[in-house]
C-alpha cells in the first residue's frame, strides 16, 4: 500500500510536538468567519469531552442495526453560534469512532464467527457513507477529501515501452578481464538475426575460437561483437556493471564490514529495435523448472531490545522467511549449468535460482511454451511489479524466458479474491489459464455471491493480451476450476470441481468433477458432471486427437475419465479406470497411444508390470497405461523413492517420461543424501524402462524447501545457459493495453471532477492504451489537467497536476469492485498545486480554503487479520486529520493576543528537528517562496 502525506498535517503534527502549535501560525488559510471569532466561539471537541464518549459495543450495536454512520443532527455543539463546519467535522468523527469499533470487534477472538458477516457488510456501508459525505459536503472553512490532498497524481503501475537493449543475469563479479568458470568448455551456439528488411543473418559462435585468449567478460564481448560486425549486422554487446552491498554485521551497537562491496558483472545486447535476435544450440539437454517455496515460514525472529536497557533479551518470536523462487535445472549430467554469483545455496547442475517478484504467492502451475518461454501462475497477495490488485488476492500470470528474464506479468483483476489453478501453453503461443474467483470479475458479475467461489477460464493472446474470460458457477456451493487443456483446433477444456450443479447437469453428492468444452472464441461447447457419492478431486487434464482425459480421485481412489470429443459439444464419457489409492500430480500422453501419469503412493498402484520396485513408505510413481483404459500387457509403473516419504506435488510429461517434484523425508533416496532440514527433489522416469533418467535433490534458504509446480523443455538446456542467454527470441513485453499493464478489467471506471463541477466518469475499455486513456482524462478534466508521462524502472507511468495554479480537480473511485484508480495504482482525492507562505504555512496555490485528506483508501476489508490491522491504521490516520482539522479552525479563532508566546532561544535539538521536518515538507510540496520561507521561520 502507498501512504501519502497531507503537508499541512505534518506540520500541524510537528508544531504540538514541539510545543509550539500556538505560536506557529496565525492562520492556516481558513476562512475568514473562523478567523473572526473568538476562541470562546469554538466548541468543544467530543474528544475532549468524556461526557459524549459512546462505548464502543455500543457504536457496532448501532451500526449493525443500520444506524447512519455520519449523523450531524446527532452531532453535539457546546456553542450555538460555532460555525457548522464543527458539527460536521464531529459527525464525521463519530462515523470514524463507528468504523473503529467495527474493525475491533472483527478483530476480537470473543466475537461469534457468524456474527462476522454482518459486521463485515456494516463496516463497508459506512466507510462508503463518510467517503461520500467528506467528497458531497460544502464546508466553509476548508475543503475535504476522502482520499489525499497532494499536488499530483502518478500511476504505480507501468506501461511496457519498447526496449533497444537486453540485460542478462550476473555471471561474474571482480575483473571483467579475469576468467570466467561458465566460459570454460564446448562452449558453441548460434543466433539468427532477422533484419528490418527481413533478410535473416546466421551468425555460429564457438568460443574454442578464442584460442588462448582468457575467456573474461571483456573478452568474450569482443569476440561476439567481431562474429557480428563481421556478419553486417549492428546488433552490439557489451559489459555493463553494478555494485554490491558491502556485507555487514552489528555487535554491540557497532557496525562491521565482513565483505568489500563487489563489482557484478553481465552482457547488454543493444540495436534490437532495428535487428531481432533469436538464439539456438545445436545440442541441448532438458531443462527442469521448478516452482518453490525457499525458507522457514516460522524463523525465528531476531530478539528485540529490553525496554529497561538490561542486557536481558526478550523471548524471541517468528517471522515468516518465505519467498517464492523459480529454479532452473539442467538434466544431461548438467554440463551446461554453473553457478551464478551469489547463487546460496547451490545444486548441482542449477543454471539459476530466481526470486519471484513481492506479492507473489503460492505458485499452483509451471508451463514451457515452444519458444522456450516459461510462465508461472500463482495466487497475488499484493501489488506485483506495480500492478495493484482490487482485491485480497488475485491470480497472476508471470512469463519468463529461459534464463530467468521476467516478459510480462498478467493480473486477473478480481474484485475480492482469485485463485490459479492450472495453465496450458498451445502451440501458436496463446495461453489458457483457469481457476477460481469470488466477487465480482466483470461488470455483468454484479449479481455474483460475494462467500462463494465459481471456476473461470481466461485465454490470452502469444502477446499476453486477454482475449476473452468465461465465469461458471453452480446452484449450490464452491465451484473451482483444476485443470486446463488445449485441443488442435484450439478448443479449450476446463476440469474441475462443484459442490452443486453446473452447466445443466445433476449433483451425484459431495463434491463432483465436471469437465467444459469451450470454442477457441470462448463460447461454451459442452458440460459434463461426474462423480460419486464421496468427495471427488480433479489434478490433470490431457488431450489426445479427438480423447480427452481426466485425471482424478473418486474418494481415495486414483481414476482416470476418458471422454469422446469428436463433437466437442456433445462430449461422452467413453471409459472409467481406477489406479487404487494414490496421489495423481499431473497426466499427458506419450505419443504412441499411451498415458502418463505421475505422482505418490503408499501402497503401490493397480497397474501390472513394476518396472521399478516400491521402497517402502510413501514412493513417487511414473505410470504408463492404454489411451483405451483397458489393462494391458504393456502397462507399467516406476517407483522412486527411499524408506522415508516422497510427496509428490506436481507431476507432468515430456519428451516421453513422467516427471516429479515434491519434498523428501528419506534418508537413503538413491544416491542423494539429505542436503537440508527438509528438502525437495525432483526426478524423471523413464517407466517401460524402470530407469531414473534424471534425480535431484535440493534445499533452499533456511535449510526448508518446498516444490510446488514442475515444467520440462526437452531441449531447454544447452550452453546458452553458460552465457546468460535465453533460448528463443530476445524479447518484451510488447502490449501497451491497459488491461495488460494494470488489474483494470474492460468496464472498470473513475471519475474526475473539477472543482465545482459535476464529476465526469471514466470507463476502461478493452482497447484502451496509455495514450487512449491520457485522453480521456483530459476530456473529462475539461483539460484543465496536464497529463504526462512519466518513467520508472518498470516502465511508463501516469503523471496527473492541475494545469495552473488556479485549477483543482479531485479523482473519484470507481463502483465498488469496478474501481479502476486502485487497479492503475491512483490514490482518490484532490489534487491542487501549493505554496509555502512564511507566515501561514502550506497555502492552496489557488488561494482558495486549506485543503485536507482523510487518507482513506478505497478498498478495505476486514478478511482477515492483517486487513483488519489495515484497517484499523487507515482509520486512526483519519481520525487524525479530523483532529488537525479541528486545532487549525481553533488556531484560527484565537486572536493573536490571546495565543501563548514562546521566547528564548531554540535548542539544537529542536533545529536539527526543524530540518528534518522541512526537508520532509519540502519532498511533499516541491514549493518554497521566492524569500525561501522555511519551517524554522515559521517557528522563528
Amino acid at each position: 500500500m502507498t501512504i501519502s502525506f497531507d503537508p499541512n498535517v505534518l506540520l500541524s503534527w510537528y508544531q504540538a510536538q514541539a510545543g509550539l502549535a500556538a505560536a506557529a501560525v496565525a492562520s492556516r488559510g481558513v476562512g475568514s468567519s473562523a478567523t473572526a471569532q473568538t476562541a470562546a466561539q469554538v466548541p468543544t471537541a467530543p474528544w475532549n469531552d468524556p461526557s459524549q464518549a459512546t462505548q464502543a459495543s455500543a457504536l457496532v450495536t448501532q451500526a449493525l442495526s443500520g444506524a447512519a454512520f455520519v449523523d450531524e443532527r446527532a452531532a453535539k455543539v457546546d456553542v450555538p453560534t460555532a460555525d457548522a463546519d464543527y458539527k460536521r467535522l464531529f459527525a464525521i468523527n463519530q462515523g470514524l469512532l463507528t468504523l473503529q469499533a467495527l474493525a475491533g470487534a472483527a478483530s476480537d477472538p470473543t466475537t461469534s464467527q457468524f456474527a462476522l458477516p454482518g459486521i463485515q457488510q456494516a463496516f463497508q456501508r459506512g466507510l462508503s457513507e463518510i467517503s461520500a459525505y467528506a467528497e458531497n459536503t460544502s464546508f466553509d472553512e476548508f475543503r475535504l477529501t476522502s482520499g489525499t490532498a497532494t499536488a499530483s497524481a502518478t500511476s504505480t503501475a507501468a506501461f511496457a515501452k519498447q526496449s533497444d537493449t537486453y540485460t542478462t543475469a550476473v555471471l561474474a563479479t571482480g575483473s571483467s578481464a579475469a576468467p570466467v568458470a561458465a566460459f570454460q568448455g564446448n562452449v558453441q551456439f548460434s543466433a539468427n538475426v532477422k533484419k528490418i528488411g527481413g533478410s535473416v543473418v546466421t551468425v555460429n559462435f564457438d568460443l574454442s575460437e578464442m584460442g588462448s585468449t582468457t575467456r573474461s567478460m571483456s573478452a568474450v564481448a569482443a569476440y561476439l561483437n567481431s562474429k557480428l560486425q563481421a556478419a553486417g549486422l549492428g546488433v552490439r554487446v557489451s559489459t555493463t556493471s553494478s555494485q554490491t552491498a558491502p556485507e555487514t554485521i552489528s555487535i554491540g551497537g557497532q557496525t562491521t564490514t565482513i565483505a568489500d562491496a563487489q563489482t557484478q558483472w553481465a552482457f547488454q545486447f543493444s540495436g534490437l529495435l532495428d535487428e531481432t535476435v533469436t538464439f539456438s544450440a545445436a545440442t541441448t539437454n532438458p531443462a527442469i523448472y521448478v516452482a518453490q517455496t525457499a525458507g522457514d515460514p516460522a524463523a525465528p525472529a531476531p530478539a528485540a531490545a529490553p525496554s529497561d536497557g538490561s542486557l536481558t533479551s526478550t523471548t524471541p518470536t517468528t517471522v515468516d522467511d518465505t519467498e517464492q523462487q523459480l529454479l532452473k535445472l539442467e538434466g544431461g549430467g548438467g554440463t551446461d549449468a554453473a553457478a551464478r554469483p551469489g547463487e546460496t545455496p547451490y545444486t548441482a547442475g542449477e543454471v539459476f535460482g530466481e526470486t519471484l517478484p513481492a506479492g507473489v504467492g503460492t505458485v499452483h502451475a509451471t508451463a514451457t511454451g515452444a519458444d522456450g518461454s516459461v510462465y508461472l501462475l500463482a495466487d497475488a497477495t499484493a501489488a506485483v511489479n506495480g500492478q495493484a490488485i482490487k482485491g485480497a488476492q488475485d491470480a497472476v500470470l508471470l512469463k519468463y524466458d529461459s534464463a530467468g528474464n521476467l516478459i510480462y506479468t498478467r493480473t486477473l483483476g478480481a474484485a475480492t479474491t482469485a485463485s490459479g489453478m492450472s495453465l496450458a501453453v498451445s502451440a501458436d503461443g496463446k495461453v489458457a489459464i483457469a481457476g477460481s474467483v469470488t466477487g465480482e470479475l466483470d461488470s455483468g458479475d454484479s449479481g455474483a455471491d460475494p462467500a462463494q467461489s465459481d471456476s473461470f477460464v481466461t485465454l490470452f493472446d502469444a502477446q499476453g493480451q486477454e482475449l476473452w474470460t468465461q465465469r461458471q458457477g453452480s446452484d449450490l456451493g464452491d465451484d473451482t476450476a483444476k485443470a486446463v487443456a488445449f485441443d488442435a483446433g484450439g478448443n479449450v477444456y476446463v476440469a474441475g470441481e462443484t459442490q452443486g450443479s453446473i452447466g445443466g447437469g445433476s449433483a451425484v453428492g459431495g463434491v463432483d468433477g465436471y469437465i467444459r468444452a469451450y470454442s477457441s472464441s470462448g463460447a461454451t461447447l459442452s458440460t459434463r458432471q461426474f462423480g460419486t457419492t464421496s468427495d471427488d478431486s480433479i489434478s490433470g487434464l490431457a488431450v489426445d486427437g479427438t480423447q480427452v482425459y481426466v485425471a482424478g480421485h473418486d474418494g481415495a481412489a486414483a481414476t482416470i475419465r476418458s471422454f469422446d470429443a469428436a463433437d466437442p459439444s456433445q462430449l461422452t464419457l467413453t471409459a472409467t479406470r481406477s489406479l487404487g489409492s494414490a496421489t495423481i500430480g499431473g497426466i499427458g500422453v506419450d505419443g504412441s497411444g499411451n498415458l502418463l501419469i505421475g505422482g505418490s503412493t503408499s501402497g503401490g498402484l493397480d497397474v501390472a508390470n513394476a518396472t521399478r520396485p516400491l521402497s517402502g513408505g510413501q514412493d513417487a510413481f511414473g505410470a504408463r497405461i492404454s489411451e483405451d483404459l483397458t489393462s494391458t500387457a504393456a502397462d507399467a509403473v516406476a517407483y522412486f523413492g527411499g524408506s522415508g516419504t516422497e510427496k509428490v506435488t506436481a507431476a507432468t510429461v515430456a519428451g516421453g517420461e513422467v516427471w516429479v517434484t515434491g519434498t523428501t523425508t528419506s534418508s537413503d533416496l538413491p544416491g542423494l543424501p539429505p542436503v537440508g532440514k527438509t528438502d525437495g527433489f525432483a526426478a524423471g522416469l523413464d517407466v517401460g524402462a524402470g530407469a531414473v533418467t534424471y534425480a535431484q535433490r535440493f534445499t533452499a534458504k533456511d535449510s526448508i524447501d518446498a516444490p510446488e509446480s514442475i515444467a520440462v523443455d526437452a531441449s531447454g538446456g544447452s550452453a546458452l545457459d553458460k552465457l546468460g542467454l535465453p533460448k528463443g527470441t530476445l524479447t518484451s513485453d510488447t502490449s501497451q493495453l491497459v488491461t495488460s499493464a494494470t488489474s483494470a478489467r474492460a468496464g472498470d471506471q473513475f471519475q474526475i471532477k473539477v472543482g465545482d463541477n459535476s464529476p465526469t466518469t471514466v470507463t476502461i475499455e478493452a482497447d484502451d492504451t496509455l495514450q487512449s486513456l491520457m485522453s480521456k482524462v483530459q476530456r473529462a478534466g475539461l483539460f484543465s489537467i496536464n497529463v504526462e508521462t512519466g518513467f520508472s524502472v518498470d516502465g511508463s507511468t501516469l503523471s496527473l497536476t492541475p494545469e495552473d495554479n488556479r485549477s483543482t480537480f479531485q479523482l473519484l473511485p470507481g463502483p465498488a469492485g469496478q474501481d479502476a484508480l486502485q487497479a492503475l495504482g491512483l490514490q482518490p482525492g484532490l489534487i491542487r498545486d501549493t505554496v509555502v507562505d512564511k507566515t501561514r504555512g502550506v497555502l492552496p496555490a489557488d488561494g482558495g480554503t486549506q485543503t485536507y485528506g482523510l487518507r482513506l483508501p478505497s478498498r478495505l476489508d476486514l478478511n482477515s487479520a492483517a486487513d483488519i490491522a489495515s484497517a484499523q491504521d487507515a482509520i486512526t490516520n483519519a481520525i487524525t486529520t479530523v483532529r488537525a482539522i479541528y486545532a487549525d479552525l481553533k488556531q484560527a479563532a484565537t486572536p493573536q493576543s490571546q495565543r501563548p508566546q514562546v521566547n528564548g532561544t531554540v535548542s539544537a535539538y529542536t533545529q536539527s528537528r526543524i530540518a528534518d521536518y522541512q526537508a520532509a515538507l519540502d519532498r511533499l510540496t516541491g514549493a518554497t517562496d521566492s524569500s525561501g520561507s522555511s519551517l524554522a521561520s515559521l517557528i522563528g
